[in-house]
């Protein structure tokens, strides 16, 4: 079965020359032949990064903001401010993008209306 390979050095097949580093389909005995002899290994290809999620606006973003920060623990002090405000940093980082200090005040300020925090 064809898989494919790269290797450190440029590889030569015929009249076909692949440069360190190039992605090149062999067959399995090909393929230990010069995995071995040129220090060749299976070519993996690179992971793609999750995309961030996508950031809600208006009244959804206050919603979604007020869901996290109803889960923060109270009594854990990396999930708050000094001032007693939920942390900027920690909701990014459980929200997955980024968002505004003043995003975070309006999302606060409803659940302290609601009554919830």
């Amino acid at each position: 079965m064809a898989k494919k390979y790269v290797f450190p050095h440029t590889l030569v097949r015929g009249d076909q020359s692949f440069a360190p580093g190039t992605p090149v389909t062999l067959g399995d005995k090909d393929a230990e032949i010069l995995c071995k002899t040129l220090g060749g290994r299976a070519f993996t290809p690179p992971v793609e990064p999750e995309a961030a999620p996508a950031k809600p606006t208006g009244k959804a973003l206050v919603e979604t903001l007020a869901k996290v920060i109803g889960l923060f623990a109270p009594d854990n002090e990396e999930l708050w401010t000094k001032s007693g405000k939920p942390s900027v940093t920690a909701l990014e980082k459980e929200l997955g993008f980024d968002i505004t200090q003043e995003e975070r005040d309006a999302a606060y300020l409803s659940l302290q209306k609601d009554g919830k925090k």
